[in-house]
């Protein structure tokens, strides 16, 4: 079935309001002290939002560096955290002080750069608890990973559920390497993990020799992947391997794929899922790894301690010298590998191809677009992976051609379920040039299908001298109705718009920035298939201008489109950083401006029989009055005025609308 296409053009899009949209509260968040401020303001950046509400980010320090901070929704404040003593800053003021990730019980990992007076001497890591308003320093911090000066090294990225942290630690001497470690915040114990001893160990660098560790992935179980040098001796280094470290028996196996000539190789582990399976590439060198002779894609399983090879491994994949080159783009939790491998035909270069493995049936399927369409002439065509849901449902784009000339790209999608793969996007004439050239790229996949992606505008066919490009638009396909959606046409004179997507929701919200009546002012917007466009700064509660702000310019995630951050102009003309809040839902409020006044009876009765019932005139009649703020419940009713209030109220609303509409 050939989806549908439906678009929707506003003039004025600033303006615009559409019914059904939830409405927000907005708080600035961030720091704003006098540390963190200058003349021209405070510059605040936006980090990770998690499901309770709570962000993390970074405030530029006056005097140089930053600082990491946490906001509470609870509180609607937001402090400073991390390490900010004597050590930690330095004699001007300066600090570096870098929060790094967050889990959804608000514990917050973090580095902190280390000082002796303004010289730097070191890292030291950190986990914020925000239910005990308390820093804890963490990682290795022995005479082992200790130098003589007193400094160390301690760097962590990796945070998960239970407050487990990976990170790595620099060991004592010169050149000496650094350990990989696990931390637990449930016995504030500190492992070493990794892959050491013989094969791992030079005998240079330090009073225990050089040896490199690092974390590359750590899942919810504890279980981290990671890679380690291979080196005896003097070296020279043989390259690295990859391994899994399990809490459970605090073991460390090795995986990934081996030279059996003993050559250089290189095993990266990319992608983790929640058994403990991974996914990665191992690059194999010739001439002591200076000549890449072919790349090898896999998977390991901690069950069977096995590394399995995938991707298409056959002649159609493999030059005549050999060469082949097969990458892992994404695993999910079912142990599918969404990958890609290059094409050849001898040892010319044909494109590439996209595939998706199964290691339940151990089969790897060709995915993606490779009709006449998207094949060249010569039999060169391209397939690129951008993601996979839960399912096995993959996205990615595919190079256009007529002939031998380069038309674009398309976009698709892949259901294992149909085994097919669906050409999706624009492409319509306003998204295909003069000469057959249309530029679609795929951005998001959720849980459910639904895909969101952007294509480039033309300004027709007509006339060749009018085919230049014109803009982006964003749009969303939805799998179930088969429509996509152009998301945003807020046009200039000429026909130019242009709008970017930063989330989508599993609940199919979207978010992103747009150019208003495709000018040079950007404001952020919220879609959906339920209550369409909204420029999000009209759904603030009581109006942006009351809540202090010009604008808000961006709208970097939600968490399944409750919360909402982002970041904007206040009305004093500088920039700030923003969490929008839903305001509970107001029986009777239909256009959602936090009060059940004669407004909504308009707007009830031009969607009565589409939208609302008679029964819905009822509610507003009986919450006539209340507003979000005033505790009044659904339960409860405010004063109900007389009829014949209420006829002259309704009409003066509906007199004034006729005017506005004049």
């Amino acid at each position: 079935m050939k989806p549908k296409l439906i678009m929707f053009v506003f003039v004025a899009l600033r303006f615009a309001t559409i019914a059904n949209a939830q409405s927000y509260t907005i708080q600035q968040i961030g720091l704003t002290d006098p540390v963190h401020t200058t003349p021209s303001g405070s510059a605040n950046q936006i980090g990770i939002l998690n499901a309770a509400g709570q962000v993390t980010g970074l405030a530029s320090r006056n005097v140089g560096g930053e600082d990491a901070w946490f906001y509470s929704p609870t509180t609607y404040s937001t402090q400073l955290i991390g390490l900010t003593d004597a050590v930690h800053v330095q004699t001007v003021g300066g600090a570096v002080n870098d929060a790094e990730d967050m889990n959804a019980a608000g514990q917050v990992l973090g580095m902190t750069a280390r000082y002796s007076g303004n010289t730097f001497t070191g890292y030291d890591a950190w986990l914020f608890s925000s239910a005990t308003n308390s820093t804890q320093v963490i990682g290795l911090l022995d005479a082992a990973h200790t130098q003589a000066d007193g400094s160390y090294y301690n760097q962590a990225y990796h945070l998960n559920a239970s407050g487990q942290v990976a990170g790595y630690a620099g060991r004592t001497g010169d050149l000496a390497g650094h350990d990989a470690w696990l931390y637990s915040s449930a016995t504030n114990t500190t492992q070493i993990i990794g892959l050491t001893g013989a094969g791992y160990n030079g005998s240079f660098g330090g009073p225990n020799g050089y040896s490199v560790n690092e974390p590359n992935l750590l899942n919810a179980a504890g279980q981290v992947a990671g890679t380690a040098t291979r080196i005896t001796g003097n070296g020279p280094v043989l390259g690295y391997d990859a391994w899994l470290y399990s809490p459970t028996t605090n073991t460390t196996q090795r995986i990934g794929l081996q030279d059996p000539s003993g050559g250089y190789t290189v095993n990266i582990p990319s992608g983790m899922n929640a058994t403990g399976q991974v996914a990665g590439s191992t690059a194999f060198y010739s001439d002591g790894g200076f000549t890449l002779s072919r790349r090898s894609a896999w998977i390991s399983s901690p069950t069977t301690n096995a590394t399995q090879q995938i991707g298409l491994v056959d002649a159609a994949h493999t030059q005549s010298d050999g060469y082949f080159n097969h990458l892992p783009i994404a695993l999910n939790d079912t142990g599918q590998v969404a990958g890609t491998s290059n094409r050849f035909s001898g040892n010319t270069d044909q494109g590439q191809d996209a595939w998706l493995y199964s290691s339940k049936a151990n089969s790897t399927q060709v995915i993606g677009l490779t009709d006449g369409a998207h094949t060249q002439t010569g039999g060169y065509s391209f397939n690129q992976v951008n993601g996979m849901n839960a399912v096995g449902e993959v996205i990615g784009f595919a190079k256009r051609y007529s002939g031998s000339a380069d038309r674009g790209q398309d976009t698709w999608l892949y259901s294992p379920s149909t085994n097919t793969t669906q050409l999706i996007g624009l492409t319509d004439k306003v998204h295909t040039q003069v000469g057959g050239t249309s530029v679609n790229n795929t951005l998001f996949l959720n849980a459910g299908g639904f895909v969101v992606g952007t294509a480039k505008r033309y300004n027709g066919n007509s006339d060749p001298s009018m085919s230049s490009d014109n803009g982006i638009d964003s749009w969303l396909f939805d799998p179930v109705s088969q429509v996509t959606y152009n998301l945003i046409s807020s046009l200039s004179a000429t026909g130019f718009a242009s709008s970017s997507v930063s989330y989508l929701g599993d609940n199919g919200v979207v978010l992103g920035t747009y150019n208003v009546n495709g000018g040079a002012t950007q404001d952020a917007f919220l879609w959906s298939e339920a209550a369409g466009f909204h420029d999000l700064g009209n759904l603030v509660q009581g109006g942006l201008t009351a809540a202090g702000w010009t604008n808000l310019a961006d709208a970097f995630g939600a968490n399944g489109g409750s919360y909402i951050i982002g970041d904007g102009t206040l009305s004093n003309g500088s920039g700030m950083t923003f969490e929008l809040a839903p305001v509970t839902a107001l029986v009777g409020d239909y256009n959602h401006n936090g009060i059940v006044d004669a407004a909504d009876y308009v707007v009830w009765r031009n969607g009565l029989g589409t939208t609302y019932t008679q029964n819905d005139y009822n509610v507003w009649r009986a919450h006539f009055g209340q507003t979000a703020g005033d505790g009044v419940g659904a339960g409860t009713s405010a004063v109900v005025p007389e009829p014949t209030t209420m006829v002259m109220l309704i009409s003066a609303t509906l007199v004034t609308c006729s005017r506005r509409r004049a």
